[in-house]
Formats: C-alpha cells, structure tokens, sequence
C-alpha cells in the first residue's frame, strides 16, 4: 500500500527539508539509499511535449525500484512546472481505492492582518485550501486523477516563514555543524532571505 503526501508552499518554507528528514528516517542509508528517487521537473521532465514519453520512463524506473525494494520513496520536485497529466502515470502504483503557493501565502497574510498569530493557524484552516488548489493550479496535479480519485492521503501546507524562523533555523545549522553560532552570518542569512516573506 502507498503512501502519498503532498506537500505545498513557497520557496525555502521546509517542503525539500522534510522530504530529507523522512527519506533520513526510513532508509538505513538516509539520502544515499538506492531506493530514494527525487524526480525534479526541470531536470528530470524538461522538455514540453514529452508527457508520453516521460510517462513511459517513470513507470519503468518505478517498476525497477519497486521490484527491488517495494518500500522505495519517489520524492517528486517542483510539480507545478510539470505538464497537466504526467503524475497520472503512478496512478496504477497508488490506486488502493476506486497557483496554491499564492493562496497559501494571501491567507497567511489575511490571518495576519486580523492580528491572529501564524502559530493559531490549525491544519483544517487550510486543508481544503490546499486541496482545491492543488487540483486547480497548472502543473502535474492540474485536473489530476490522483485527486479526482482520492489517492493523496495527506496534504500539508507549508506557511510562510517569520523573519524569526529563519534566524532560528540559521542558528540551529550552525549549532549541528559544532560551530558557535555568529551574529554576522545571521544578519547576512537574513538579508538573503529579505526576498521570501517572512
């Protein structure tokens, strides 16, 4: 039986990072397992009018990994630059049972601008949010049989970063890394990141 997550959000919100930590957790050998396949878009998919022709090698390499390992984990990258319909081709490998960055964004900040704080948002605020979107948005999941037929079983929504996270996150890479974290690296992170909201 698969298990699908979806994850959504902007650009440097935590969705790659997470996709490590389970890949981490699941396989002894972390990141380096041979039964971890990351499909990115713009890499793995990135000439437009080759659905058919992607399809076919996405089953093949599922197949192939499957067949070894049937715990395989396919993380799949940037999937709204995918063409509509190439996700389709795993529907045989999930079916058990017969722009939504922008909206994650314009709601975090319409939450904001009530006064609510980012931490009261609950995940049914935004599940059907994420859902809907997901279905709507052009890319890989546009009009998606793996929705139409229920086969996510779970959708996260990545919120938009505060400035403080990101100071938080800078300090802890630092802090893992045996180093003492330093003032001058996170003022410059931070103004890296001035670009993202948070």
């Amino acid at each position: 039986m698969a298990l699908v997550i979806s994850l959504h959000g902007d650009t440097g919100t935590g969705k790659n990072f997470v996709s490590d930590l389970v890949a981490e957790a699941v396989f002894k050998k972390g990141q380096k397992s041979a039964y971890i396949h990351k499909f990115i878009a713009s890499v793995s998919f990135p000439h437009e009018g080759k659905t058919d022709v992607y399809k076919l090698e996405l089953v093949d390499a599922i197949r192939k990994s499957v067949a070894a390992c049937e715990r395989s984990l396919f993380i799949f990258d940037e999937v709204h630059k995918m063409e509509p319909g190439l996700l389709d081709a795993i529907k045989p490998f999930i079916d058990y049972h017969t722009e939504i960055h922008g909206e994650i964004l314009q709601f975090a900040l319409d939450w904001w601008a009530t006064g609510k704080s980012r931490a009261a948002i609950s995940l049914k605020d935004v599940e059907r949010l994420v859902e809907r979107g997901a279905f709507n948005e052009k890319g890989g999941l546009h009009m998606s049989e793996l929705i139409q037929h229920s086969l996510v079983d779970f959708y996260v929504p990545f919120l938009p970063l505060e400035r403080r996270h990101v100071e938080l996150c800078a300090r802890d890479e630092m802090t893992s890394r045996r180093l003492k974290p330093d003032p001058a690296i996170i003022k410059s992170v931070l103004f890296m990141a001035r670009e993202f909201y948070y």
